[in-house]
């Protein structure tokens, strides 16, 4: 497996540990709220041994009430937030700089929340 879908996998499972499915850029047609939706964008970093990848997670749910999305958020940034993590593969990878922010939607019953943060990893 390459490096980079390795950590997809490890950052889906972080985020499924928490009680929602996740999926990688798009989720599927019919799925049941709520959801994340993670991307990342790779940044090479001056020294070789080192990259950066930015992450962006979007939550999703579908309520009137938004007590459900917040402890949901906030157990994600909870789970992933100053992780340290030694897989298989891969030397070493530490999570950092976890920000949050309410995006209001059109649709006033979908509720929505971002997490962005940075992954570094040693090779």
């Amino acid at each position: 497996m390459s490096r980079t879908l390795k950590i997809r996998t490890i950052f889906k499972s972080l985020i499924e540990e928490c009680g929602c499915k996740a999926y990688y850029e798009r989720a599927n047609k019919n799925v049941l709220y709520p959801y994340a939706v993670f991307e990342f964008e790779s940044t090479d970093i001056t020294d070789i041994s080192k990259r950066e990848i930015e992450i962006i997670i979007d939550i999703w749910d579908k309520t009137d009430d938004s007590s459900n999305i917040e402890v949901l958020t906030d157990t994600i940034i909870h789970a992933i937030n100053h992780k340290f993590l030694l897989p298989e593969d891969i030397p070493s990878l530490r999570i950092y700089g976890v920000r949050k922010r309410s995006l209001p939607d059109e649709d006033s019953t979908l509720k929505r929340r971002q997490i962005e943060c940075s992954i570094i990893y040693f090779d």
